[in-house]
């Protein structure tokens, strides 16, 4: 698996792909193996192992594609195909009317903190995204009835088995155990302390909440410095963890994270999609 490294607690950007962007004129040909799919699992606080969500696709055939995140890269792979019942795929068809969803825009919360993103995909003719549906906590009640009903008539109690075995999986393979992963309350407390100094004024509007979800993604451990500064419209903290692996951490004006270069590689574990 790829060690490339990024915020679980941001998994659902993948869908700013295509987000939910006004979509007009005719609807064009929708593929005609894959009716819909959608995102499940996880949370938004904790370690990756916690917080990475799977990814399903509801195919005409009755079958049910069960994709995982490759480690803590953007790619996903297929893991497991699963059987829906007549019954479960008469439903969801009834209940998730794709030609709704291609022109729905739902309107997205973002008044609202610690939320959830929600989506349902449309795949186009060829099977490539067409659409990602949705948003961050949207409030559009025709998406809300047609998302819930698709989870309602899903097999979730066999998706989550396959998604704690997955997160099993990856944590063995990266040496580690889901407490080690995780960074202590002292050293959030720390590297707060730390990112708040070099912050100043700022720290107001600072979402510290991802820092310590980067930070736990990163297993960066109790930071030994953070510095802050300012390339034109770029923020950025400069932060060195705790085995002395150099970071960047990009952020707007108003705190959101951006996107995170390791200085030492010239990679980026995570890079926003906006």
């Amino acid at each position: 698996m790829k060690k490339t490294i990024f915020a679980a607690i941001l998994v659902m950007a993948f869908a700013c792909l295509c987000g939910c962007a006004l979509f007009k004129g005719p609807m064009p040909e929708l593929s005609s193996e894959y009716y819909v799919g959608t995102y499940y699992g996880g949370c938004g606080y904790g370690s990756y192992y916690d917080c990475f969500s799977g990814k399903v696709i509801v195919c005409t055939n009755k079958d049910l594609l069960v994709y995982m995140p490759d480690d803590f890269s953007r790619e996903y792979e297929l893991v497991k195909t699963l059987k829906l019942t007549d019954d479960q795929y008469d439903r969801i068809v009834s209940s998730v009317n794709r030609k709704k969803l291609y022109y729905l825009n739902p309107r997205e919360r973002n008044d609202i903190c610690d939320g959830d993103s929600t989506y349902i995909m449309l795949y186009d003719e060829n099977n490539e995204l067409l659409k990602n549906c949705g948003g961050y906590m949207p409030a559009n009640q025709s998406f809300l009835s047609m998302y819930k009903n698709l989870l309602n008539y899903l097999p979730m109690d066999e998706l989550y088995q396959i998604r704690s075995d997955w997160a099993e999986q990856m944590m063995a393979e990266d040496g580690m155990t889901n407490e080690e992963a995780e960074l202590t309350d002292g050293d959030k407390a720390y590297n707060e302390e730390l990112a708040t100094a070099a912050l100043g004024d700022k720290a107001d509007t600072f979402n510290m909440d991802t820092f310590h979800e980067i930070c736990e993604a990163l297993k960066t451990g109790q930071l030994q410095s953070v510095e802050a500064g300012e390339d034109g419209p770029d923020h950025y903290l400069d932060i060195v963890a705790g085995d002395g692996t150099n970071y960047r951490y990009f952020h707007d004006g108003s705190g959101a994270l951006m996107g995170v270069e390791n200085m030492d590689t010239g990679e980026w574990p995570y890079y926003s999609c906006e």
